[in-house]
């Protein structure tokens, strides 16, 4: 220590030796970090709003919102109206069988807002009909029920109703069940075509949906998909379309 100022106006100055170190802490907790598994090539995925809720998901082929088709239409824009005809094809006019949960591919190419999902019916109806959105799990089977909305069916024409879901880029599925035997359902076509996710390794679609037959889902669709395993069904799949906010 040393005395910068005088006897009568010190100034000490001195300095104060490091201390020896401490003990290591113990470990803290494990973060949320990434859900386990994954492939080479997929994508981590929100499944919801819910934080750290992720999944790992197919990533999206293309090069974005270019030159790509859906529905008809020339480009993935705000106001257009989407459906699984992509991995379809064209469409017509048929009943449905009721009480049937059917679930068909919807590939989303960029971040899309989606505010209403529909039907045009070609026929009158008499029930109801509840559609809905699932996200695809990392084995592309259907997973948690992302949105949902019930109209209720009478003369022939458009049934719309009110969905708030953005998604990020992958697969997905568009739901719906109902209680009508109206033969005015858009059923998708699928001669010479196959859809996304298909146990059938020829050349065309023999399984080309998932399905769950349970008519409580008319009040309320399951969330998460009940079946983890492939259910499908061979046949024409429903036509339910979604609108781009």
């Amino acid at each position: 220590m040393t005395n910068t100022g005088s006897s009568s106006a010190a100034v000490l100055k001195f300095t104060i030796p490091q201390g020896p170190k401490g003990d290591a802490g113990s470990t803290g907790a494990a973060g949320p970090g990434v859900p386990i598994g994954g492939s080479p090539g997929q994508i981590l995925s929100k499944v919801d709003s819910t934080d750290y809720n992720t999944m790992w998901i197919a990533a999206p082929s293309g090069s974005g919102s270019g030159g790509f088709s859906q529905n008809g239409n020339a480009a993935w824009i705000s106001g257009k109206w989407v459906d699984s005809r992509v991995q379809y094809g064209a469409y017509s006019s048929a009943a449905r069988t009721t009480n049937l949960l059917l679930a068909t591919t919807l590939v989303v190419p960029v971040t899309t807002t989606f505010n209403a999902i529909s039907v045009n019916l070609s026929a009158s109806a008499t029930g109801n009909l509840r559609m809905g959105l699932y996200n695809a799990l990392s084995n592309g089977v259907p997973g948690a029920l992302l949105a949902e909305a019930t109209v209720t069916l009478g003369a022939a024409g458009l049934y719309q109703a009110v969905i708030d879901v953005t998604v990020l880029p992958g697969l997905y599925y568009i739901a719906s069940i109902t209680n009508s035997t109206s033969t005015g359902f858009p059923l998708l076509s699928t001669t010479g075509v196959r859809p996304v996710y298909s146990t059938d390794a020829g050349a065309g679609p023999n399984n080309n949906m998932f399905m769950v037959s349970n008519s409580a889902y008319l009040t309320a669709l399951p969330n998460p998909w009940p079946n983890t395993a492939y259910t499908g069904l061979a046949g024409s799949p429903p036509m339910i379309s979604l609108k781009i906010a």
